[in-house]
């Protein structure tokens, strides 16, 4: 069976009854297909809403808590997980960029995610085919400055991570080829566009 996916709209809808949940006010960071869903394209649909820790910003007892009680009064929403593996293949400053997600100010929840280019480098140094999907969704909505994606991961990435460098950096390489593939695209489309008005 393949597994359900989410819009946008769902994952808010589940983040606000995790809130109405909570005892206490919490901060957390969002990664993944969730979100690039919640800031980056509202269209991209995603199987499950993944929580990562970084060493400011931990998700704490009150927030695990809600998402227990939630969990189990709704199976029908997507999981939350925990991901705190996934903060070992981030760029160094990562943190430094977060970006709030707004629509949550009245709630006990303050929602972040990675800064665009920090999220596509944390998908990329995965590699997998969804992990491309989504930052070829995200790109076609905010495209990327593909010069600054490498700056960044040579610069804040490379010498940090605890995975195959050589093996990440020609899966990036790759990706910015494809994503300036896709701005050639765009252009010319919109100059098609153009050309017939």
């Amino acid at each position: 069976m393949e597994d359900a996916s989410f819009s946008e709209e769902v994952l808010r809808k589940v983040l606000v009854e995790v809130s109405k949940a909570m005892t206490e006010t919490d901060r957390v960071i969002i990664a993944g297909g969730s979100a690039i869903a919640l800031r980056y394209n509202s269209s991209h649909l995603t199987t499950d809403i993944d929580v990562i820790d970084s060493d400011d910003i931990v998700a704490g007892d009150a927030f695990w808590k809600a998402v227990e009680s939630v969990s189990k009064n709704h199976p029908d929403f997507p999981k939350i997980n925990k991901r705190a593996s996934a903060v070992a293949n981030v760029p160094w400053n990562w943190e430094d960029r977060l970006e709030k997600i707004p629509g949550f100010d009245q709630t006990n929840l303050i929602v972040y995610v990675p800064e665009i280019h920090d999220l596509a480098l944390m998908k990329l140094s995965r590699g997998e085919e969804r992990d491309f999907e989504g930052i070829e969704a995200v790109h076609w909505v905010q495209p990327f400055d593909t010069e600054r994606l490498l700056r960044v991961f040579e610069d804040e990435m490379a010498k940090y991570i605890v995975a195959d460098v050589s093996r990440i950096r020609s899966q990036i390489k790759g990706a910015i080829r494809h994503l300036k593939e896709i701005s050639k695209k765009q252009e010319e489309a919109m100059r098609k566009i153009q050309s017939e008005r």
